[in-house]
């Protein structure tokens, strides 16, 4: 496989991965901003995700199942479920998620291999890093660490 559709892939899987944890977090959230925020961020990974897929496909590539480091990940965000994440604890996680995103996608838009890609990639890079600034201020909302009173939706 070239390392064009490699990094295509790699995007592919972190995307699938990010719009899970989104998913997750949306789900775990006591507050209702954050919770819109956490869905439209997954929706954003989920539609960049398929966009992607589609470029793989179009020129006869295969998209991958989620590679190891990221059922790793994958499998760390569940526990975390289980410990009962606070909302500071979702937003650092996400945002941790966001920075690594974020390195791979500067990596592929970057690459010789993926010079014809690279428009379509920094846009969605650039779309990304504004996904990130929001995920930043809630960061620094100072009721971060403070689950809402209402009830988290099951």
């Amino acid at each position: 496989m070239s390392q064009r559709l490699n990094n295509l892939n790699d995007l592919i899987a972190t995307l699938k991965t990010g719009a899970g944890y989104y998913r997750k977090a949306a789900r775990q959230t006591g507050k209702a901003e954050n919770r819109v925020v956490f869905v439209e961020h997954a929706e954003i990974r989920e539609s960049y995700a398929r966009q992607l897929a589609g470029m793989v496909e179009e020129v006869g590539g295969e998209v991958r199942d989620l590679d190891a480091r990221e059922k790793g990940r994958e499998i760390a965000g569940r526990v975390g479920a289980f410990i009962g994440d606070t909302d500071r604890t979702l937003i650092d996680s996400l945002e941790d998620h966001e920075d690594r995103t974020l390195d791979l996608f500067r990596t592929a838009v970057h690459h010789a291999d993926n010079a014809r890609d690279e428009p379509t990639l920094r846009d969605m890079m650039n779309h990304l890093e504004a996904t990130h600034q929001r995920m930043r201020t809630l960061k620094d909302d100072p009721r971060a660490d403070v689950l809402a009173d209402e009830p988290k939706q099951a």
